[in-house]
């Protein structure tokens, strides 16, 4: 019997934030659907390893700094945040609105959120007061408000999965099931039906996730983002790209969390995880006693000794086939299954809790 109560939660958003959005498009669906699988392939990672290492690791982890980073620098993702900022702040247009034609109203709206997404945030950026807001200060308000949505698209899936992805468990979402959730949300925000890929491979999606941030010499970058060219001469469903992580974790056969597995394009994967090769015990030659050969050879049996004690202690994950997670560092770690908060800093791989919207 289906679960009814299983749904998506965008961080930080709201129905009211699409009120301008009466009609589902392949444009729209492209902003919720690469956001979401952002989101959801985050909290999937976090879920998975809950209790098995840190929340402090698995936050350095390559490909969680990966998508921390697509959070806030994917330009659907900006666009989508850009979209709730206009909405929120739709007041201050109403002038500017009142002075076009009906029909050239959404056209307008459309170029503000391409524009306000491209648009470097600077220093110190802020959500300010209605009071504070004029016309030279309203595009820092908005960036603000982007801002404030890319810390929670950051850290809830990371900190707490079960905020993002209701009534299921997210180390199990697959993306039918991740479509499914997709379409509710649909419903919940805008009241029609998504358009939403005929299977679920999301081909969409993979054109764009990155593997790079190349513009090509004398190309704008803001218009070679927007088009087609730019949009699939770097990603991943592109058979000549490549994400490669090198998480030092083992999770399965395939080293690919449920989500990831759906990345790759055919015979030409789009995602690769290594399998770490375990160190080699080394003996100290008798004939050999070189002090500094002596304590590389100590330091190397700290590090055994410290991969083989987390393999022993690590408890499995319910419904997944986790197998083994190492870490390459060489500083003792306490085991816990407690999850703690890491000292957070300014960067968008380590996002500061921010106040709810």
């Amino acid at each position: 019997m289906p679960n009814i109560n299983k749904k998506f939660i965008i961080p930080g958003v709201a129905k009211r934030d699409f009120s301008s959005w009466k009609e589902s498009n392949a444009e729209r669906t492209a902003l919720i659907e690469t956001t979401v699988f952002l989101i959801a392939w985050r909290a999937q990672i976090s879920a998975t390893l809950s209790g098995q290492i840190t929340t402090s690791e698995i936050q350095q982890l390559p490909t969680m700094r990966f998508i921390a980073r697509q959070l806030s620098t994917n330009y659907q993702c900006k666009r989508l945040a850009a979209t709730i900022a206009i909405n929120r702040t739709l007041g201050f247009e109403a002038q500017e609105l009142l002075n076009l034609a009906t029909t050239k109203r959404p056209a307008y709206l459309q170029e503000l959120v391409n524009t306000l997404a491209l648009t470097k945030p600077p220093r110190g950026v802020k959500v300010l007061t209605n009071s504070q807001i004029t016309e030279t200060t309203l595009v820092t308000h908005r960036l603000g408000i982007m801002a404030q949505l890319y810390g929670l698209w950051q850290s809830k899936p990371l900190y707490d999965p079960t905020t993002v992805i209701k009534a299921f468990p997210a180390s199990t979402v697959d993306p039918e099931t991740l479509l499914e959730l997709i379409q509710t949300l649909w419903k919940e925000l805008i009241g029609t039906e998504a358009a939403q890929p005929t299977d679920a491979s999301f081909s969409l999606v993979k054109e764009y996730i990155p593997t790079s941030g190349h513009i090509p010499p004398g190309e704008d970058a803001g218009e070679f983002i927007l088009s087609n060219e730019g949009r699939r001469a770097n990603c991943i469903a592109s058979e000549f790209h490549t994400l490669t992580f090198n998480d030092g974790i083992v999770i399965n056969s395939s080293n690919l969390f449920l989500l990831e597995e759906h990345l790759n394009n055919g015979e030409i994967p789009g995602l690769i995880r290594p399998i770490p090769k375990p160190l080699e015990a080394i003996e100290l030659p008798e004939d050999d006693q070189d002090p500094l050969l002596q304590l590389a050879i100590e330091s190397n049996k700290l590090i055994i000794n410290d991969q083989i004690r987390k393999a022993k202690t690590k408890k499995a994950v319910p419904r997944t086939n986790i197998a083994l997670v190492t870490t390459t560092s060489t500083e003792p770690t306490k085991s816990s299954t407690k999850r703690r908060t890491p000292a957070t800093s300014k960067t968008s791989e380590n996002p500061r809790k921010p106040k709810k919207i």
